[in-house]
């Protein structure tokens, strides 16, 4: 569903959807792969301006 909300920006990548859970709350947490720092700081820039948390996490 990500990927079809933003085809722009993640269109071409290969995402990774773990389900995550913190306390009683359950999610997902989509991980874009393989970027590099910069890459992934540009789109992370780019989902900010669509009120679109993001956090790069280098590996």
């Amino acid at each position: 569903r990500f990927q079809r909300r933003y085809p722009e920006l993640l269109g071409a990548l290969q995402l990774a959807v773990p389900q995550v859970s913190a306390a009683t709350r359950l999610g997902y947490r989509v991980q874009a792969v393989p970027l590099d720092q910069a890459t992934a700081t540009r789109l992370c820039e780019a989902l900010a301006t669509e009120k679109t948390g993001c956090l790069v996490v280098p590996r």
